[in-house]
């Protein structure tokens, strides 16, 4: 599934260094805002796309997906401050090939033998299986299209209304997506214990503290 890794650790070494450890899997709705992030001790933050542009902690690990977010990434060397994880795909040879010979270490990319889903946030998901995480906190996954970077750089445009964003087959794209990357983990991690996190305590916090502020 892994094809290239650090060197000093290599696949069976960095498998090695989260067996049995608790993932924060980060998605980009934004759901995940005011999560305490920068608190998650337990095990590795995988956080996807352009998770990364105004982290307070950088991921352990950053999925990306689609090619145009795969440049960005590459051109602004976002692999030397975390493992840059990329799909498999023809199109990023000439991407790739912008990466000096001596940064190769810092990025690796998942097979294609197991289905993703098609999606940064459910790459992520695979990969906390993968890594063989003995559980896996999901925040940031809200099952809408509402993302914390549509209009900017290399993201759609937002979605033009609320009730298109609740679009019922939309949804159920979206549950087909993630219960496929889940079921990766069933396979590679069996036994993993999920824990899908909705707006908790931190958010609502934060919309009273807004409140009560004016």
């Amino acid at each position: 599934m892994v094809v290239a890794a650090e060197p000093q650790l290599g696949m069976a070494g960095l498998r090695n260094a989260e067996q049995g450890r608790h993932a924060l899997v980060v998605g980009n709705s934004p759901w995940r805002a005011g999560f305490p992030v920068a608190d998650w001790q337990a095990g590795p933050v995988i956080a996807c796309n352009a998770y990364y542009r105004d982290a307070v902690r950088m991921p352990d690990y950053l999925c990306v997906f689609d090619t145009a977010m795969i440049e960005e990434a590459v051109t602004k060397r976002v692999y030397l401050q975390t493992r840059l994880v990329l799909r498999s795909d023809e199109r990023r040879g000439t991407v790739l090939a912008k990466i000096p010979q001596d940064e190769h270490g810092r990025w690796f990319h998942m097979e294609s033998e197991f289905d993703f889903g098609s999606l940064a946030g459910t790459m992520a998901i695979g990969l906390a299986g993968w890594l063989g995480c003995a559980s896996l906190t999901l925040i940031g996954y809200s099952l809408s299209h509402d993302n914390l970077y549509l209009g900017t750089p290399n993201y759609r445009r937002e979605v033009s209304t609320p009730e298109a964003r609740r679009e019922p087959g939309s949804r159920a794209q979206d549950v087909t997506r993630i219960a496929k990357a889940l079921g990766v983990v069933a396979s590679l991690s069996p036994g993993a214990a999920v824990h899908w996190v909705s707006p908790g305590p931190w958010l609502l916090a934060k919309l009273n503290g807004n409140r009560s502020g004016g």
